[in-house]
């Protein structure tokens, strides 16, 4: 795996590579000591804290550099989900309209 990424390097600015789970195989554990760095992904309501938490020291334990957190799934609430969500979705769809050069009806 090392002689993969020493081989890909040059060629590209960013290489990411995705692994099971941390807290149920070891891949993801072995694979955080190769790279620059990690990022956590938790998946919203079924991940426990313990769960997380055992994750973050098995990757503390190896040295890895775990550079941010990404929390999947996670539903929007609060009064004013729908005008964020809404907004979102138009500033990045009207952009992409935009890129295409497609027409907005």
């Amino acid at each position: 795996m090392l002689k993969l990424i020493a081989a890909l390097t040059p060629s590209f600015n960013h290489i990411i590579i995705d692994s099971p789970p941390i807290a149920a195989f070891t891949d993801g554990v072995l694979l955080a000591n190769m790279v620059e760095g990690v990022l956590l992904v938790v998946h919203s309501g079924r991940s426990s804290r313990k769960v997380v938490a055992r994750a973050r020291k098995l990757l503390m334990d190896v040295g890895a550099r775990i550079i941010g957190v990404v929390l999947n799934r996670a539903e929007s609430a609060g009064s004013n989900s729908y005008y964020y969500d809404s907004g979102y979705y138009q500033h990045y769809s009207q952009g992409a309209d935009e890129s295409s050069g497609a027409a907005r009806a």
